[in-house]
């Protein structure tokens, strides 16, 4: 019997995670929990085979959470269930020491997958994620060697895409329920970071790399 937990915010998807759970066979709820203070000490009272959580919690301590048992409990599967954008944000999941990344859109049966490819030691990246990945490493990029903008925090990244999008300042504070003033100063503390020096190359460079993040069109290939 292999022992999950689970770690989300939102209880009705919890509560729905540990009923899906519990209905398998060999699949076994040992704890869950709404915050990652909670989880850390029932993932040592519990020992738990795998751990899935919710990066829609707070992304920042969710990476943290991560961080923390890669380092600590390097054998223990970490599947990320995750609502932001796949392209955006799995890259920096998995370098943090995930084993899988899927989407809260994603299927049961996709999720069931994504379960026991973990458990059985292996990793899982949904089929779309694994063409991206191939397609950054065929253009020259690692997918898990970090480029200069993932220096930037989860919330400077949703700036720096939306910037890239077109968005003005007041439009991507609308999106995100921010004050246009701390949109400047998100964009102050990205061009501080990425050394930029104006708002002109700052936008250059979102809609550059935002191109980069996004899988390439298979319109234009050749009919195998």
């Amino acid at each position: 019997m292999h022992r999950i937990l689970i770690i989300d915010d939102q209880p009705v998807f919890r509560q729905g995670l540990v009923s899906l759970l519990s209905a398998q066979a060999d699949m076994l709820v040992c704890a869950h929990s709404e915050d990652f203070q909670q989880a850390v000490p029932l993932i040592e009272a519990n020992r738990p085979d795998m751990v899935i959580l919710s990066l829609c919690v707070d992304p920042s301590n969710a990476m943290q959470t991560i961080r923390y048992l890669h380092a600590n409990r390097p054998q223990l599967p970490v599947l990320v269930i995750s609502q932001f954008d796949e392209a955006l944000y799995a890259q920096r999941v998995i370098r943090a020491g995930a084993s899988g990344f899927v989407g809260r859109n994603t299927s049961i049966e996709g999720l069931l997958m994504a379960v026991s490819r973990l458990l059985s030691g292996k990793l899982y990246l949904s089929d779309g994620l694994s063409d991206h990945f191939l397609s950054l490493q065929m253009r020259g990029h690692s997918a898990l060697c970090p480029p200069e903008e993932n220096c930037l925090s989860n919330r400077e990244i949703e700036v720096f895409a939306l910037l890239g999008q077109g968005l003005s300042t007041r439009r991507i504070a609308r999106q995100l329920h921010l004050s246009s003033k701390t949109i400047d100063t998100h964009k102050e503390h990205i061009k501080t970071k990425l050394g930029v020096t104006d708002n002109t190359a700052l936008i250059q460079r979102a809609v550059i790399w935002l191109m980069e993040q996004q899988p390439q069109s298979t319109e234009n290939c050749p009919a195998r």
